[in-house]
């Protein structure tokens, strides 16, 4: 598909509604895979691939291809929610919880020393044969980062350093392309398991803040009420991980089917219409996202990442 903004996006999308028609897709799964490779410097209004979806189905209806024809696109309004009042509502169930009220929840009691708390993240998340990004935020191409996780476990009982982020979703290990077209081997395109989602709050949440209130980090406390007050409601948090800074990083078990199936219940549902608007970090949307791996000692600030809740089986509302 071109990019848009370079001329020809039109009438591919109506090259594409009209193969998802054909195929006899349901015009949400087509929007849902359009909407997910759209990529280009002009915004593409979700209106605009509608209509493109519209016009192949009606037309491939009225000529009667053997195509069953549905009724007109009827966009699914979801209300609004209140943030102000869901956030407060987690707050308040989160009480006066402490980091031990979160350790003491955690069906899996992370060990007192840090420097074995990826080991325990590994082998409680993940199978041995899932290939994981454990590296740097930035590659200087000096060391290859993506391995089998019975490697990465090998490498830490030997001693090895243990590097500073994770990526909580498997990898196929084989290239793929970032937005920008260049080559990567821990990209969107690149995860294999949409298995996690990574939440977390680099700010104090705009609807607790007064509007001339100063954008400033939300202070750990806080975080830790939220977290504890999302455990109490059934969210299926998987880990939680002192950052060793100044957030706390919340891993959510989603188990999205496929790159469509996140950018229509993680992406638009999940972060787009919740977290978002109740503060957590929009960034953190995408299914490569990066998360702090615990066992690190951040030299800027002297502190171990910390795991602070391990469940292998949360269960709740995904």
């Amino acid at each position: 598909m071109p990019h848009s903004g370079g001329g020809g996006l039109h009438t591919a999308l109506l090259g594409m509604a009209n193969l998802g028609a054909l195929a006899g897709l349901p015009r949400e799964q087509v929007f849902a895979d359009l909407r997910a490779n759209v990529q280009g410097t002009r915004r593409v209004s979700d209106a605009e691939i509608r209509q493109a979806i519209n016009k192949a189905f009606d037309e491939r209806g009225q000529l009667g291809h053997g195509v069953r024809h549905e009724p007109q696109w009827q966009a699914v309004v979801r209300p609004p929610i209140d943030a102000r009042k869901m956030l407060n509502a987690i707050l308040h169930r989160g009480g006066d919880a402490q980091e031990g009220d979160l350790v003491a929840r955690s069906p899996v009691k992370p060990t007192e020393n840090p420097d074995c708390q990826n080991d325990q993240l590994l082998l409680g998340l993940y199978g041995q044969d899932d290939q994981l990004f454990i590296g740097e935020r930035y590659d200087n191409g000096e060391t290859f980062t993506l391995q089998l996780v019975s490697a990465w476990l090998r490498d830490s009982l030997a001693g090895a350093y243990a590097p500073p982020h994770v990526c909580p979703n498997p990898m196929t290990g084989k290239l793929g392309l970032t937005k920008s077209g260049k080559p990567s081997l821990r990209c969107d395109a690149c995860v294999k398991d949409h298995r996690f989602c990574v939440v977390e709050f680099d700010a104090k949440p705009a609807v607790l803040r007064e509007p001339t209130e100063p954008l400033e980090p939300w202070a750990r406390e806080e975080q830790i009420r939220f977290w504890a007050g999302a455990l109490a409601f059934g969210w299926p948090i998987a880990a939680l991980i002192d950052s060793g800074g100044k957030s706390i990083h919340g891993w959510i078990q989603v188990n999205a089917k496929d790159a469509s199936d996140w950018n229509v219940r993680v992406r638009g549902e999940l972060f787009d219409r919740f977290l978002v608007p109740m503060g957590a970090d929009g960034n953190c949307c995408n299914p490569s996202r990066l998360s702090r791996l615990p066992g690190h000692q951040r030299s800027e600030t002297g502190r171990w990442q910390r795991l602070l809740y391990l469940n292998p089986q949360p269960e709740g509302r995904s």
